[in-house]
C-alpha cells in the first residue's frame, strides 16, 4: 500500500466491470513462461492442498472459491469440491451468503451452491453489516439477505455499509482531465490517481436510506473504528458516526483506524495518530499500512518492515513487499518470490512461491510454476 485511499471500487472499474471480484486480481503470467498454478499452504508451509487451480480466493467461512478452467466453485478445507465450477466469477463468503456471477449478471448463493433469493443484479458486492450493495437499472442501492432491496438504487457508485453507517455518492463533481466515451455512450473524464482526483462527491446515509451526512465530501476511507477519514479543500480530517468533525482536515492524507490508530500524511512523509488527532508516531514513513495483531508495515526508502505502536522498528525494513500480520504471519517478498516471517522477523515458511496471500482461517493461498 503506498498510501493511496481505497476510494471504494472507482466509478472507472463500477462502470466497465460491475463490481471487481477479488479473485481477479491475481495478476496474469506472461503466456510463454510455465503456468502458475495455486493451492494452500498451513502455517508450518506444508501444501495441504494441491497447487491445481488457475486462481483461488481465500477461505472464509470454511469454503474457498478456486477457478478449474473457466468456470468457479467452492472447495472445503480438505480439498474437497463442495459447489462443483459452474459460476463466471466467485468470491469469499460473508455471513453465509458469496457474490458469484452467472454470465454477466451478478447473484448470490448460500453453502450448497443454490442461489440464496431469485434476483439477479447489474453489479453486486459482498454483504458487509447486513447489507450489499447491487446495481440495477444503472444505479447502486443496497439488498439485505433476503434479497429485498433496502434502499432503494439512487447511488452513482457502489457502497459499503459499516457500523451501521453506508456510503452512497450521488453527485458527480467538476473535473480537469481526459474526457472517454464509453461503449454505451455515457462520457467519462479520467484523471491521475491522486485522493482528490475522484469524480464523486459522497454523501452517507443510515438502514433505511436517509441521508445522515450530505454530499460534501470529495475523498473518503471507509469507516473505521467510528471515524470516517475525509477531504475538505485538499486536507483529510475525520468525521465521527454523527457527521461532526472529531480531527480537524489538517493532513496530507489520512487513512483507516486499525488497533486505535490512523496513517496519515505530512508533507512527504507517513505517521500515525490516535483518536485525539495527536501525533503519536512522527512522519518518518516514505509508506505506511494499518496496525494488524500489534504491528504495522512501514517504508523506508524502496523496502518494508514493522513498527510496533510505540515506533519502534520491530522487524528491519529489507523486504521488497509485505502485506500485515494474519494468523501471527505475514508476507513478505524478497527477490521475486514471496514466503512469510513471523512477529520476530524470522522467516518462518521460505521465500518460495510465484504468489502468495495473507493467512485466512489458518491457511494461505500460494502459487506455484508449474
Amino acid at each position: 500500500m503506498n498510501g493511496r485511499p481505497l476510494l471504494l471500487l472507482g466509478f472507472v472499474l463500477s462502470v466497465l466491470l460491475g463490481g471487481t471480484f477479488a479473485g481477479a486480481q491475481q495478476g496474469a503470467r506472461p503466456s510463454s513462461a510455465p503456468p502458475v498454478k495455486y493451492g494452500f499452504i498451513d502455517k508450518s508451509g506444508k501444501l495441504v492442498i494441491p497447487a491445481a487451480y488457475d486462481m483461488t480466493n481465500k477461505f472464509s467461512e470454511g469454503l474457498a472459491a478456486v477457478k478449474v478452467g473457466d468456470r468457479w466453485g467452492f472447495i472445503d478445507k480438505t480439498g474437497k469440491m463442495i459447489i462443483e465450477p459452474q459460476f463466471a466469477a466467485a468470491d469469499f463468503f460473508s455471513k453465509g451468503l458469496a457474490r458469484i456471477k452467472i454470465g454477466r449478471a451478478v447473484a448470490y448463493i448460500d453453502k450448497t451452491g443454490a442461489k440464496a433469493f431469485p434476483a439477479e443484479f447489474e453489479g453486486g458486492m459482498i454483504f458487509t453489516d447486513g447489507l450489499a450493495s447491487v446495481k440495477a437499472g444503472g444505479k447502486w442501492g443496497f439488498i439485505d439477505k433476503t434479497g429485498k432491496m433496502v434502499v432503494q438504487p439512487v447511488c452513482v457508485d457502489a457502497g459499503f455499509f459499516l457500523e451501521g453507517v453506508g456510503t452512497c455518492p450521488t453527485q458527480f463533481r467538476q473535473l480537469k482531465g481526459e474526457e472517454k466515451t464509453l461503449p454505451d455512450g455515457r462520457k467519462l473524464v479520467l484523471t491521475p490517481s491522486t485522493p482528490d482526483s475522484g469524480p464523486l462527491r459522497f454523501s452517507y446515509i443510515d438502514k433505511k436510506g436517509e441521508r445522515v451526512i450530505p454530499p460534501r465530501y470529495d475523498g473518503l476511507y471507509r469507516i473505521s473504528e467510528g471515524m470516517m477519514a475525509v477531504m475538505v479543500a485538499g486536507k483529510w480530517g475525520y468525521l465521527d458516526l454523527t457527521g461532526k468533525m472529531a480531527i480537524q482536515p489538517r493532513f496530507a492524507l489520512a487513512m483507516e483506524f486499525h488497533e486505535g490508530l490512523a496513517p496519515i500524511k505530512t508533507g512527504a512523509k507517513f505517521g500515525y495518530i490516535d483518536r485525539t488527532g495527536t501525533v503519536v508516531i512522527a512522519p518518518e514513513y516514505d509508506g505506511t499500512m494499518g496496525f494488524h495483531e500489534g504491528l504495522a508495515a512501514v517504508r523506508i526508502g524502496d523496502k518494508w518492515g514493522f513498527i510496533d505502536k510505540k515506533g519502534n522498528l520491530a522487524i528491519p525494513a529489507e523486504f521488497s513487499s509485505v502485506d500485515s500480520f494474519s494468523d501471527g504471519l505475514a508476507k513478505i517478498a524478497s527477490g521475486g518470490k514471496d514466503g512469510f516471517i513471523d512477529k520476530t522477523g524470522k522467516t518462518v515458511i521460505a521465500v518460495q512461491f510465484e504468489d502468495a496471500f495473507p493467512f485466512s482461517e489458518g491457511m494461505a493461498r500460494v502459487g506455484i510454476r508449474q
